[in-house]
């Protein structure tokens, strides 16, 4: 079972120094200042369409460049109060190797990506988020969608296996500091979680106490967790039905406007974790929010 850890310590985030990586770069140095956090800064040549030399030395300084604007990127960031223990820049290897080396490195709690995936392509399975969320070997939190200026609003989502169970544990654990930034936002509603277990509305057509025994078992779960709420975060359970639980709970990501979705890798037993990781791959890849990966252990 995953050890329930109280706060962030050590945030490990992905910069591929492009345009639209300012949004993951943002949420990382959020948390970790609400955290008061380390945030481990990681540049990868391979994420990067420019590391593909035509000449030797275009190659070199292509990489000086990439360091100084990663320097630049410390220094803008310990000036908003971040701490920033390290900043690596590599000129090789994958990037979901670097980043799992380096969290490996300074034990981090948290790795913090984002998301290439475009609507319409499917599980792209060579993405990095992919491969990290697959490697299961820390907590990642994906940027995706629309990324909130304040985290409000958190889905934790449960299948109400012993392993969901140990994430939903532990994303309570973390709520004051996934919506630290929130504190920093007044008049913009109450903070909120959510526990969430969606399921197939096939089943209850054909056996109709499955809705009753689902809502008896979220009871039970949230009833548990409640305790363990931070005062002044609102609590909701949401028993959502459908086809396909990422179609689910995507649509109920945008009519409730959750901020962030946090769900785990593993789900009930009798499945395979390829399988299984296809609802958290497919939130990943589709969600209209970032999205926290927990793998129980």
């Amino acid at each position: 079972m995953i050890p329930i850890l109280n706060t962030l310590r050590n945030i490990v985030v992905g910069a591929d120094l492009q345009a639209a990586s300012s949004r993951t770069l943002t949420l990382a140095a959020e948390l970790a200042r609400g955290a008061n956090a380390n945030l481990h800064l990681v540049h990868a040549a391979a994420q990067s369409e420019a590391y593909k030399p035509t000449a030797a030395g275009r190659h070199d300084d292509e990489f000086d460049d990439a360091r100084r604007a990663l320097d630049i990127i410390r220094s803008r960031l310990a000036d908003e109060q971040v701490s920033i223990a390290s900043a690596e820049c590599f000129a090789s290897g994958r990037p979901e190797d670097r980043l799992l080396e380096r969290a490996n490195d300074v034990s981090a709690d948290l790795i913090v990506v984002g998301s290439t995936a475009r609507e319409g392509h499917g599980h792209r399975l060579g993405s990095t988020a992919d491969r990290l969320v697959r490697a299961g070997e820390h907590a990642v939190l994906v940027v995706r969608g629309e990324t909130p200026t304040s985290v409000r609003r958190v889905a934790i989502l449960t299948d109400f296996s012993e392993g969901a169970k140990a994430v939903a544990r532990q994303g309570v654990a973390w709520l004051p500091s996934l919506m630290s930034s929130a504190h920093t936002s007044p008049g913009d509603g109450a903070l909120q979680v959510d526990f969430v277990h969606a399921g197939d509305e096939r089943v209850l057509v054909m056996d109709a106490t499955v809705e009753a025994w689902s809502r008896q078992r979220l009871d039970e779960e949230v009833g548990h967790l409640k305790s363990h709420v931070p005062a002044g975060i609102g609590v909701r359970q949401r028993l959502l039905w459908g086809t396909h639980p990422v179609d689910t709970i995507e649509s109920a990501a945008v009519e409730h406007a959750w901020h962030l979705i946090v769900v785990g890798t593993h789900g009930k037993g009798t499945l395979t974790r390829w399988v299984v990781g296809s609802v958290a791959i497919g939130l990943c890849q589709g969600a209209p929010c970032p999205v926290v990966v927990m793998p129980p252990r």
